[in-house]
């Protein structure tokens, strides 16, 4: 009588078990998480740009198919992924990648500032970062990282470019 109950325990804590290390390595579950890092100006200050970091803390890697992050402070936006030393330096327009466990990538919002007035500031609110992400096994998934703490994207403030 007792080895039926000892092996429907031992069955139960065995896939338990392999629950645990699926979702400790990221296997079936993205371990992505995003931070906001800065923001900037290029082109004599007519171009503006946030930054956001994006973590892979499971274990193994995660295929990135898209990227979507909007803000309605900047036009013709496009989104830029680079290494984190050094961003914006070494970005280039987004493409399909896998990000490895561990390792981070800076991801750039860039577009034209939209100013009131030159030699003004304007406050540059973002959108959450929307991550299109498959894991080594189990389904794609969107996920949508916040930015910024409680708030669902990130909000700078940018000088206005002179004209």
């Amino acid at each position: 009588m007792r080895a039926p109950i000892a092996r429907f325990v031992g069955v139960v804590a065995a896939l338990g078990l392999v629950l645990v290390l699926a979702a400790w390595t990221g296997a079936t579950a993205p371990g992505l998480h995003a931070q906001e890092v800065g923001e900037g100006t290029q082109d004599g200050g007519r171009t503006g740009y946030l930054i956001a970091q994006i973590d892979n803390q499971g274990t193994l890697p995660v295929a990135i198919g898209a990227i979507r992050w909007t803000s309605p402070g900047l036009t013709g936006e496009q989104v830029l992924i680079g290494p984190l030393d050094g961003a914006p330096d070494g970005a280039a327009p987004f493409e399909p990648f896998t990000i490895e466990g561990g390792q981070q990538v800076a991801v750039l919002l860039r577009g034209t500032i939209s100013c009131p007035l030159p030699g003004e500031v304007v406050t540059v609110a973002s959108d959450a970062l929307v991550v299109d992400a498959k894991p080594v096994a189990g389904p794609a998934r969107r996920l949508t990282l916040e930015l910024g703490g409680s708030e669902a994207g990130m909000e700078r403030t940018l000088p206005c470019p002179p004209r």
